[in-house]
């Protein structure tokens, strides 16, 4: 996780004190901080998630950060207790460090991705046509995963990096960096996001005469034997409250996952909103 800044956490002691004046701010998040922490939580537990007992001390002050953001009119983003660029920006904002443009120049820089319709004309007309098989090839970028990748469908192989379009590159990138530092290497394993299911596959959709996603290397596919193409949030590894982060961080790059959509396909994620 972004270590959130003294001067912030300083910010949030002195707003805090109102449970415990005698709380100090030197920007330190310790038993003291906690302890004001937890009693905010309490009485703020219909605004947080249901798992915010469970959030590290850093993660709960996050939490509180985004809610004081939102009762003060700024955007943070989701309330998933994750420091990142949308929330430190509101925070700014909220603190008087910046100027409030800051969501005009955040929305400024978030790839604006295209509607996918049945008749994929907008994936069309800003991705370029689709790729054939033995045919046209999008143009495709390498990006580096910054953990091993297996194959599902062989585990003793492994992969290093995701073929991505070039106009989806950097934001696949920028998520993957944002999971690798919001979980350890057994935690990954564990979740199932090492293993690769698959990215840049010129095909027809299933029972479909249209393309995947697929073909145009603007989707990814994680762990399919336990996120199968039609189980839903109560079966699929994926759907579980130790996924949120890793959802979070595409999501906050314009990315869209299926399974939190439409509660199917949660091996699936795309640089691309579904419109139907």
């Amino acid at each position: 996780m972004i270590p959130i800044p003294r001067d912030v956490i300083a910010w949030a002691q002195r707003q805090l004190r109102a449970g415990d004046p005698d709380l100090a701010d030197d920007g330190l998040i310790g038993p003291d901080t906690n302890g004001a922490l937890m009693g905010w939580a309490y009485d703020h537990e219909a605004d947080l998630p249901d798992f915010w007992p469970d959030l590290p001390d850093e993660r709960l002050m996050a939490a509180f950060l985004q809610i004081e953001a939102r009762e003060n009119g700024r955007d943070p983003g989701p309330v998933d207790g994750w420091w990142g660029p949308r929330t430190a920006a509101a925070v700014e904002v909220m603190t008087g460090a910046a100027d409030p443009l800051w969501r005009d120049r955040l929305d400024a820089e978030r790839p604006a991705f295209p509607v996918e319709t049945r008749g994929q004309q907008e994936l069309v007309a800003f991705y370029g046509i689709a790729g054939r098989s033995g045919g046209y090839r999008p143009p495709l970028v390498q990006v580096p995963v910054p953990w091993v990748m297996r194959l599902a469908w062989n585990t003793s192989a492994t992969r290093s990096f995701l073929w991505i379009h070039e106009k989806a590159a950097d934001s696949a990138a920028r998520a993957l960096g944002r999971i690798a530092s919001s979980y350890t290497e057994a935690e990954i394993r564990d979740l199932g996001i090492d293993l690769f299911g698959g990215d840049y596959a010129p095909r027809k959709m299933r029972g479909a005469d249209r393309h995947s996603l697929h073909s145009w290397g603007i989707s990814i596919d994680f762990d399919p034997v336990r996120n199968a193409l039609r189980s839903d949030k109560r079966t699929a590894r994926l759907a579980q409250r130790d996924a949120v982060p890793f959802w979070s961080a595409w999501e906050s790059e314009g990315w869209c996952s299926l399974g939190r959509a439409r509660d199917y396909d949660w091996m699936h994620v795309q640089a691309a909103t579904r419109g139907y």
